[in-house]
């Protein structure tokens, strides 16, 4: 009996100055892409994830955290193109996470899928590539975004966790209490030698939530690193 390969499908699309409707209409291509591509390979499709308004470099991408979280070994994550998912050493470590998962990420345009050694050079050279860019753009920007930020101001839609909108001017983050203390807590535990999967399972275990979305090791991840807790992934 022929085995027949499982696949999510993931979408983004990010903040832009335009209508809530063209966004959708860019999220639609994306998904009938990856429904198309599923088609051609012979995959079930197990679900559909969508991060709306996300930009590539936003720290949380809820939905893709929930699609990675759903995928098990030999199963794939399809997405329209590469930078979906981000870029640099982020989309690095998630590439990584997932080879080692035997978990395949597969995109429609972009000519980085397949388990060869050249697949993966290519990937691991978009991603050096992207993050180079990424830094270039950092540091034309960054003493306007420090400026920002001590003004309390917020730099994307979506508020790291730890963060929430100022009740009196959604365009500024005040500290999130609440989710500040479970961000300390992870970096405690972290500290106390455990690592990124025992503490989402030790989330998860007690019932926490993020945003009523169980936590991720990827998530778990990016807070560690983020607070300098650590510089590469397990």
């Amino acid at each position: 009996m022929k085995h027949t390969t499982k696949c999510v499908l993931y979408a983004r699309y990010s903040p832009r100055p335009t209508d809530k409707l063209a966004n959708l209409a860019t999220a639609d291509q994306q998904l009938d892409a990856c429904r198309k591509y599923a088609k051609e390979k012979g995959y079930e499709i197990l679900g559909e994830f969508l991060d709306e308004q996300v930009s590539r470099d936003a720290e949380i991408k809820p939905q893709l955290d929930m699609a990675i979280g759903s995928i098990r070994r030999g199963q794939v994550l399809v997405i329209a193109k590469p930078d979906r998912i981000g870029g640099g050493f982020p989309a690095a470590s998630l590439y990584n996470y997932c080879d080692t998962r035997k978990i395949r990420i597969e995109a429609v345009e972009g000519g980085l899928n397949g388990d060869s050694p050249e697949a993966k050079m290519i990937r691991d050279i978009t991603a050096i590539v992207t993050q180079y860019e990424q830094r270039i753009i950092k540091k034309r920007t960054s003493t306007n975004m420090r400026y920002r930020q001590s003004k309390g101001q917020k730099m994307s839609n979506l508020a790291p966790t730890g963060f929430k909108a100022h009740p009196a001017d959604p365009s500024k983050w005040v500290v999130d209490r609440k989710e500040s203390a479970i961000v300390q807590e992870i970096c405690a535990m972290y500290d106390q030698g455990l690592r990124a999967p025992t503490i989402t399972k030790m989330l998860n275990e007690r019932g926490s939530r993020l945003r009523d979305n169980p936590w991720n090791r990827c998530t778990v991840r990016r807070i560690l690193i983020r607070n300098e807790k650590m510089t590469a992934v397990a």
